[in-house]
């Protein structure tokens, strides 16, 4: 096997087995613990270190402001999904097709938006800041507009841990080879798509009613900004003291600023 071959294996089993680990882990911690922990940049943050691994530090530290807008869009994909799921409630289609066809119609409104910042490799830091914000603003106030009681929380069974590590998995193969083929702005891009949102989404939606989801997601946009940070944080680290030591920067400030958040928002 070639070394970048072997760089996709190890990338699929580390991606797939921290998250598939980290789920297990958390439902075992008190829910406010375990939503903080969940909240951590995990899936951006493996793939950052891969594509620096595979890529060089200074090539993703390069392509990071260009991410800030699709992570944005990342914030805002529950609310692109509970409308669909809303409106098809009422329809004939089975569960499966209804969390098809939601998870369908979110992603492609979220590439649409997404794509043009990979495409034309638009890397504007302080105007990309400003459209962060507003996007994650929007994603919360949105969240927020209606109050419907929480669902209680999910165990997950094992077949669903599995699913969701293997989900991150194939991301990690693809972020690397992204990064090979489509250059660095493309494996950024793919970093920064929303999979575990997107996943969990899926879940909740499996079983409860889309109204329960809006409850389910609402400091969904708070987990968002620590992503933020880590990702500001890896721009600033990466070149100068390497991938290794800019990740456990990265984690450790992302960390004290989710904490804070979570004060902030009395989660």
């Amino acid at each position: 096997m070639t070394l970048f071959e072997w760089q996709l294996l190890i990338s699929f089993f580390v991606g797939g087995s921290f998250v598939a680990f980290l789920t297990l882990f958390t439902e075992k911690l008190p829910r406010h613990l375990a939503g903080l922990i969940l909240g951590m940049p995990s899936v951006v943050a493996i793939g950052l270190f891969f594509m620096a691994w595979t890529i060089s530090p200074e090539e993703v530290a390069r392509i990071i402001p260009a991410t800030l807008v699709p992570l944005g869009l990342a914030a805002l994909f529950p609310c692109f999904y509970i409308p669909v799921a809303q409106k098809l409630e009422s329809t004939r289609f089975s569960c499966f097709s209804k969390i098809l066809m939601s998870l369908f119609v979110a992603t492609i409104i979220w590439c649409i938006f997404a794509i043009p910042y990979a495409w034309y490799e638009i890397n504007t830091l302080w105007i990309n800041m400003m459209v962060y914000v507003i996007l994650v603003w929007a994603a919360y106030f949105y969240l927020h507009q209606q109050n419907p009681p929480k669902p209680k929380a999910i165990s997950y069974s094992w077949s669903q841990k599995l699913g969701r590590g293997a989900f991150v998995g194939l991301l990690m193969v693809a972020i690397l080879l992204g990064g090979k083929y489509g250059g660095p702005f493309w494996a950024g891009l793919i970093t920064i798509f929303p999979i575990v949102g997107a996943s969990s989404l899926i879940i909740f939606h499996y079983y409860y009613s889309p109204q329960a989801l809006i409850p389910a997601f609402q400091k969904y946009p708070l987990g968002n900004i620590s992503i933020c940070v880590y990702v500001l944080v890896v721009m600033e680290t990466f070149p100068r003291i390497g991938f290794v030591y800019g990740t456990i920067a990265a984690f450790f400030v992302s960390f004290i600023a989710l904490f804070l958040l979570s004060k902030v928002a009395k989660i």
